[in-house]
């Protein structure tokens, strides 16, 4: 399977390697976010250190 990413429809190659890293900013902000709210919700449930870690990926 091929993916096409585009940026207001303008295919990935074709930006700027600013804009490119500036989208990847963006993106990485929000996955954070989004990773910290769930580890915090985790934490806040009484889940096991060994669980969160499996959650994170860390061995």
């Amino acid at each position: 399977m091929k993916t096409r990413i585009t940026v207001g429809g303008v295919p990935w190659e074709e930006l700027t390697e600013d804009h490119q890293q500036r989208v990847k900013d963006f993106v990485t902000g929000h996955v954070r976010r989004i990773v910290s709210e769930e580890v915090n919700s985790m934490i806040e449930k009484g889940k096991s250190m060994e669980e969160i870690k499996r959650f994170l990926k860390i061995n």
